[in-house]
This record gives C-alpha cells, sequence and structure tokens, in this order.
C-alpha cells in the first residue's frame, strides 16, 4: 500500500496539485485526503478509483500492475504515428494530439523517475 501512496503523491506533484487540489477533486475534507496520503485511513477500491480519474491515470499506473509494458506499448504507438506522419506528409499534423502525447510522455517519464529513486532508497537503507 505504500508503493501505491507514493504513487499518487508523486503524479500529485508532477501534475502540481496542492491537498486542497485534490481534497476538492475528490469531494472530501483536505484532512480526509491528507490521512490518506499518510497511510492513516485505508484507500478504498473506489477512492483508489477516483484519484486515478482525477490524476488522469488508469489505476493499473497507480498499482503499477503492467505499467511499464503500458508504457512501452503507448512509445510504440506514438512512434507509429509519427512515422506515418513523416512519411510523405500523407497525413495531416494534428498537433494537439501530438501535443497532448508529449505531455504524457514527459509524465510517465517523471513517474518513472520517481520509481526509480523509490527503488533506490530502498536498495540504500
Amino acid at each position: 500500500m505504500k508503493e501505491i501512496i507514493e504513487r499518487i503523491k508523486a503524479l500529485r506533484n508532477i501534475r502540481g496539485y496542492s491537498y486542497e487540489n485534490m481534497a476538492a477533486g475528490l469531494n472530501i475534507s483536505v484532512s480526509a485526503y491528507r490521512k490518506i496520503e499518510k497511510n492513516e485511513t485505508n484507500l478504498t477500491v473506489e477512492r483508489l478509483f477516483e484519484i486515478a480519474h482525477f490524476l488522469k491515470v488508469p489505476v493499473n499506473q497507480l498499482l503499477d500492475i503492467d505499467g511499464f509494458s503500458t508504457l512501452q506499448q503507448k512509445v510504440k504507438d506514438t512512434e507509429i504515428i509519427y512515422a506515418r506522419l513523416s512519411q510523405g506528409n500523407h497525413h495531416p499534423i494534428n498537433h494537439s494530439t501530438l501535443h497532448n502525447r508529449i505531455l504524457f510522455l514527459e509524465d510517465q517519464v517523471r513517474f518513472i523517475l520517481h520509481e526509480i529513486k523509490l527503488i533506490q532508497s530502498k536498495f540504500s537503507d
């Protein structure tokens, strides 16, 4: 459970959300949200789904179920789309879609870097 909460904190920080933003988005009090991040209250499955929705990530990313393979597939999908767009520009470039994919990949890189630091800290203890 500690790792899930660490992922939630990391994604909250990546998104630039405060405790107040999270609490408002989840329709709970700030103190109730802080208790979640301090692991002082049980995180229900329903609340986990709400948090994932608010953070705009799939629940499996918070649970890290197939997290890395999902990231790999999204990178492959992006590369395929870019390759198609680059081949003689037969398809118009949708700048908004590309921008959103870049933002998503940047979030994923930040998240993976956080995961690496978390793993490194476990080995250095």
